[in-house]
């Protein structure tokens, strides 16, 4: 029965085959909470090897030594730090059910998500943030982004995805006892916005 902010982490920013990798919830605009289900380790080798040509033979350098280039191969891992995603989707979808409202910013996309992991988003009350800086200002100066919006609403600096976690690594691939933070702010933010703006 209470409004509730929510956002989604993903693989990518399509729906139809990146995957959720995560989401965070947020109950006031101060408070959000990451839950993270579906993260790699992503392990790195890199190894040097000979150049070959189309025939298989050694391709040389000028001076007749057998040219080399860098191969880098990925093994992957699931986060110790996973939770069961079914479980925790699952939860998600009753946290949506059961709420007044489900607060999201550009819940076209994360709704979306939701709805190729198979849930019916339908029978949920949902409201979009996004379109609130547009009767805000309806001259459309560029405020729609969630950073923008913090920044010039409500006075938050928030620290960019690489400062976070330290690259720009795929969100899937990071630390979540490091990213957290990062998730979590838009869930609050989204929240703290709806309360400024209606």
């Amino acid at each position: 029965g209470k409004m509730v902010g929510l956002d989604t982490e993903t693989t990518g920013l399509t729906f139809y085959k990146d995957k959720i990798v995560g989401f965070s919830l947020a109950l006031t605009d101060m408070e959000g909470y990451y839950v993270p289900i579906r993260h790699q380790i992503r392990h790195t080798t890199t190894v040097k090897e000979n150049k070959v040509d189309e025939n298989g033979n050694y391709v040389l350098t000028k001076t007749g030594k057998i040219s080399t280039h860098t191969v880098k191969t990925h093994t992957y891992e699931p986060s110790p730090y996973n939770l069961p995603d079914k479980e925790c989707l699952d939860i998600l979808y009753g946290i949506m059910l059961n709420a007044k409202v489900s607060l999201w910013h550009n819940s076209n996309f994360d709704l979306n998500m939701l709805k190729a992991e198979g849930y019916d988003v339908m029978k949920c009350k949902t409201f979009d943030t996004l379109v609130l800086p547009y009767i805000y200002d309806a001259e459309g100066r560029g405020i729609s982004g969630l950073k923008d919006l913090e920044k010039r609403l409500l006075g938050r600096y928030r620290p960019g995805f690489k400062e976070v976690v330290g690259s720009d690594e795929n969100f899937q691939y990071t630390d979540p006892t490091v990213s957290y933070e990062y998730a979590a702010i838009d869930a609050c933010s989204t929240i703290a916005i709806y309360n400024k703006l209606c």
